[in-house]
């Protein structure tokens, strides 16, 4: 190659390098170093405000779901505060704690937007970008007075949750309770079964009872029956001379709340529990004993599924006219189509071999439903009650002196409904009252 054309080649190349490095390194040739920091200052303001701007926009938007969020979790505050059962106030609060928790949320990432666009601002320090920055602050604030006291409010509503949860519970007790024991004892405030209103108390007391021997119907259990004593008797000791006198009481029974006898079934059973005695068969104290129903809270049945058609058999055992002496006779009970019914008996045989029976009390037809307040299966019902231990015969008893109107109640208990338990009365306009407890399984 000529070596002119050489010479001329590496003239051009270095005035280019040369004009390269007088323009300071940018990217444009023939753009000067200054004019290169102008343009790139310009750009970068350009850019603070753009962010102030999309940053401001951006933070007022999320501004504006706190206080969506913030507005729904008053409405539902107000609505659980409103609520008056523990599963819908539950409810309410749950939802407003989500709403909380989503304003909480929406406050923050404000916030960084908000403190984003008023950096991009001080850049600027322009009437606009100012705005931007100042636009967000204002909302912000707003949103931040919607959000003030939503936590207090809330700790309210799970305050009125626990309020109503703990009155749900004693709700629940008090219609356990209640089924457990006779209307007569209920009401009377001095009663004994009032000690075992607490479940963990009437608990403990069935543990206790399936300790004991059973009552046996008939009296058979001790001394046996008369005419005018069919054997009313408990743990070997005769609680009065006759069926009609308290007189001669013989230990055990003479202590308040002592546990006369009773009746245990693997998750169920009955207590008669002295009530009240002077000795004096005129002094008008009240009965002298008291019954009680017993299934173990752990095994209440709450399906009404379980309860299928069958026949449950076991005893009862009542006091006729308020009298210390008890009696125990035999029980039948038939469950079909979610009702049941019943007999209390006794079976003899006579000396000629002549086997019969006697009903004492009919529990007539009621319907099997589950309790609104409990939540436990079980019923109520009318039943016809013989007052003098004589009988009541036939699907259609005789109407006598001795005979009365009453109720009976109970529940069922234990795996698949194995059990029934409950109690029964005569009607309180009844003079000659009749007061017991039953129990049988299938």
């Amino acid at each position: 190659m000529d070596k002119k054309i050489i010479h001329t080649a590496l003239a051009v190349l270095m005035s280019l390098g040369a004009a390269a490095c007088s323009s300071g390194g940018n990217e444009e040739p023939g753009i000067s170093q200054e004019e290169y920091k102008a343009q790139q200052a310009a750009a970068e303001l350009s850019k603070a405000e753009n962010t102030a701007k999309t940053k401001s926009e951006s933070s007022i938007l999320y501004s504006e779901q706190a206080k969506t969020s913030a507005a729904k979790a008053k409405d539902y505050i107000t609505k659980a505060l409103a609520a008056t059962d523990s599963a819908e106030a539950t409810k309410y609060a749950d939802l407003a704690a989500k709403a909380i928790a989503e304003a909480d949320g929406a406050i923050k990432n404000a916030e960084a937007d908000a403190k984003d666009s008023d950096k991009a601002a001080a850049l600027v320090n322009s009437s606009t970008t100012n705005s931007y920055a100042s636009a967000a602050a204002v909302a912000l604030q707003e949103a931040k007075n919607t959000t003030t006291n939503l936590s207090t409010l809330n700790n309210t509503v799970s305050d009125h949750v626990t309020k109503l949860k703990e009155q749900e519970t004693d709700a629940i007790e008090l219609a356990n309770f209640k089924v457990s024991t006779t209307n007569y004892s209920y009401k009377r405030p001095d009663s004994v079964v009032h000690n075992y209103a607490d479940v963990a108390k009437r608990d403990v007391l069935l543990a206790e009872i399936k300790k004991n021997e059973n009552l046996v119907a008939g009296g058979t259990s001790c001394a046996a029956g008369t005419a005018g004593n069919p054997g009313e008797c408990f743990g070997g000791g005769k609680l009065g001379k006759t069926a009609g006198s308290r007189e001669g009481e013989v230990v055990p029974g003479k202590t308040k709340g002592t546990v006369l006898g009773s009746y245990a079934q693997a998750y169920s059973g009955y207590a008669v529990i002295r009530e009240a005695y002077d000795g004096n068969a005129d002094s008008n104290v009240g009965d002298a004993n008291a019954y009680l129903a017993l299934a173990d809270s752990n095994n209440l049945v709450k399906d009404k599924k379980l309860v299928t058609d069958a026949t449950y058999t076991g005893t009862a055992s009542y006091t006729l006219n308020g009298n210390t002496a008890v009696r125990t006779d035999l029980l039948t009970m038939n469950v079909k189509d979610d009702s049941i019914s019943g007999n209390v008996y006794r079976t003899t045989t006579s000396g000629k071999g002549v086997t019969s029976t006697k009903t004492y009390v009919q529990f007539r037809t009621a319907g099997i439903s589950i309790d609104d307040v409990s939540g436990v299966v079980g019923f109520n019902g009318k039943a016809f009650i013989d007052t003098s231990a004589k009988s009541v015969t036939g699907t259609s008893p005789k109407t006598t002196s001795d005979a009365a109107n009453g109720t009976y109640q109970g529940v069922f208990a234990g795996p698949n409904a194995k059990e029934v338990v409950g109690t029964f009365e005569t009607n309180s306009n009844i003079e000659k009252s009749v007061r017991g407890a039953f129990a049988a399984s299938k």
